[in-house]
């Protein structure tokens, strides 16, 4: 089993915290280059922030599955009960 220390906690935080970074990063990158648009600048920046929230929300609700997924997989893993996994996906349905 590892050991819980700050180094193995940081090493999951910082990857996480530079996700947590990039993705209004990628937002300001649309806008500022949208914002060169002649023709159609409102139209083109409202569709911009439309669709950034789009994929906010789809990459939000993928990693929160991903999420849940393990939680549940790594119950029964811990309790010897890998073969109950194959019931999960009817359950959820």
């Amino acid at each position: 089993m590892a050991v819980v220390n700050f180094k193995n906690i940081n090493r999951l935080a910082v990857p996480a915290i530079f996700a947590g970074i990039a993705e209004p990063l990628i937002s300001l990158t649309d806008i500022a280059i949208i914002g060169n648009v002649e023709q159609d600048p409102v139209e083109a920046l409202a569709a911009a922030g439309i669709v950034g929230s789009f994929l906010s929300a789809i990459i939000w609700i993928v990693a929160q599955t991903k999420t849940a997924i393990s939680a549940l997989v790594s119950q029964h893993l811990g309790s010897n009960r890998i073969h109950a996994v194959k019931t999960l996906v009817p359950q959820a349905i």
